[in-house]
């Protein structure tokens, strides 16, 4: 049982607040989240002491305001009421708290994460904001998988909302955060945000695996395990949905190229066509024009050789409009 959990026990057990109040301190004392070692253990512990112990976020978030307490209390009282805050939504309320004591422990690389995790829902300005508080976080505390997982957070809200021009960098990079999160404290909730920036890749065999790990990682006697799984279940049907939505459009694309070489292939066909009959009609003008300039001169010829040169004429003409049928049929397969 760690620290933390022995915490909770020993608050569980009284309802006094004086008497939390002193293990509180006598915690603070042995964890100061000042400091740059631990820090995602001691978070992670006092969320689990907002959640898990009635009526403890309210009382740090009162004493956090009457600032007179020992430092190390006073960050222990802002961890625990932050994340309380935000484990129940109230990100207004996480907001206004955070920005009482931001002069006050200016400089504390834990302030910069609570303050990215307090934009996540915010507007896309919002998310890049929170991004660039995450990002320094990260660089201060480069050992801490919870603040590089939320770095591919933002990443994968800000992909998922068109706010980069070229996101097929930005994903990448996320996934490398993700993946150093994993590393070094493998989550369900970690595998679940690698499956999200899978799918926006279009990766989605992956994707898929991840959100099974994700499952299968969730204790089922965890309070929160039961809507995480079902965000998990959310997602993974939208990786299905994702998958059969890109199948019709590559389907969709490979039929309007093709329409698209057939529109462009009668085109041509029509367009040499429109030229062979030009040049057919044209064929056939100057034999009739040939005809009656014939007519015109066996007018003063005897009979017999008029007789004959009507039959060549008639002749040519046949064979003229017989030989501009054939020239189009060919030109027409």
């Amino acid at each position: 049982m760690t620290y933390a959990e022995q915490l909770i026990e020993k608050l569980k057990a009284t309802a006094s607040s004086d008497e939390r109040m002193g293990l509180l301190r006598a915690y603070a004392t042995k964890r100061d989240g000042r400091d740059t070692f631990d820090t995602y253990d001691y978070e992670s512990g006092a969320t689990k002491l907002a959640v898990q112990v009635a009526g403890l976020q309210p009382l740090a978030e009162d004493l956090l305001r009457r600032h007179d307490d020992d430092p190390a209390m006073r960050f222990l009282c802002l961890s625990i009421a932050f994340n309380g805050l935000r484990r129940e939504r109230h990100f207004t309320r996480a907001r206004l708290l955070l920005d009482m004591v931001a002069a006050e422990f200016d400089g504390v690389p834990l302030l910069l994460h609570y303050q990215a995790m307090s934009l996540q829902d915010g507007s896309v300005a919002d998310m890049s904001q929170g991004l660039e508080y995450a990002e320094r976080a990260h660089v201060r505390l480069p050992d801490s998988p919870g603040i590089a997982h939320t770095c591919a957070v933002f990443i994968a809200e800000l992909v998922s909302n068109d706010a980069f021009p070229n996101p097929g960098p930005e994903l990448e990079r996320g996934i490398a955060l993700v993946n150093e999160a994993i590393e070094r404290h493998p989550r369900g909730r970690f595998f679940h945000t690698r499956a999200r920036l899978r799918r926006l890749q279009q990766d989605y065999d992956r994707a898929r695996i991840d959100i099974a790990k994700a499952i299968d990682l969730e204790d089922p006697k965890d309070s929160d395990s039961r809507e995480r799984v079902a965000s998990y279940l959310i997602e993974r049907a939208m990786i299905d949905a994702d998958r059969s939505l890109a199948r019709i459009a590559k389907s969709a694309k490979e039929s309007n190229d093709q329409l698209a070489t057939e529109t462009k292939r009668l085109k041509t066909a029509l367009e040499g066509s429109q030229i062979q009959t030009i040049e057919v009609i044209g064929f056939v003008t100057a034999i009739l024009g040939l005809v009656l300039a014939t007519m015109g001169e066996i007018k003063a010829q005897s009979p017999t050789d008029a007789l004959t040169v009507l039959s060549g004429v008639a002749v040519l003409l046949f064979s003229a409009v017989f030989l501009g049928s054939w020239m189009l049929r060919r030109r027409m397969r």
